[in-house]
């Protein structure tokens, strides 16, 4: 189990060279949702970054018992309660940060559920 949850993380790492990229043009707000996967429903899990106070907002749409992990400047984030939580974080000014974010079942991820992003502090 341990070894699927480094290769995971490590794909997810890697997976970046693939992502789409959701910089506005002043270094705003960045926002990614997990992907449709089954009968898993597109934007289960949601995350927001706000440039102005370097916050992270995740939200975890469906009390469907999985949660919401979310990978930002190499820090990992969770949201297994459902509604909304928030993290206060800190970059230096202007830095590209990976974001990215999957749904999770218990130790497990959702695979096809990942998405990818980067953003900028």
């Amino acid at each position: 189990m341990v070894k699927r949850k480094t290769a995971i993380i490590g794909a997810m790492v890697s997976g970046v060279a693939l992502s789409l990229t959701l910089v506005s043009p002043a270094g705003a707000n960045g926002y990614v949702e997990t992907k449709k996967w089954g009968d898993l429903k597109a934007g289960a899990g949601q995350a927001t970054f706000f440039s102005k106070g370097e916050t992270v907002q995740i939200v975890d749409r469906f009390a469907d018992g999985r949660g919401v992990l979310v990978y930002v400047g190499g820090r990992t984030l969770t949201n297994r309660t459902g509604g909304t939580k928030n993290y206060n974080l800190s970059f230096p000014e202007g830095k590209r940060i990976k974001f990215n974010i999957c749904l999770v079942n218990g130790s497990d991820f959702e695979d096809g559920t990942c998405a990818y992003s980067t953003v900028k502090a």
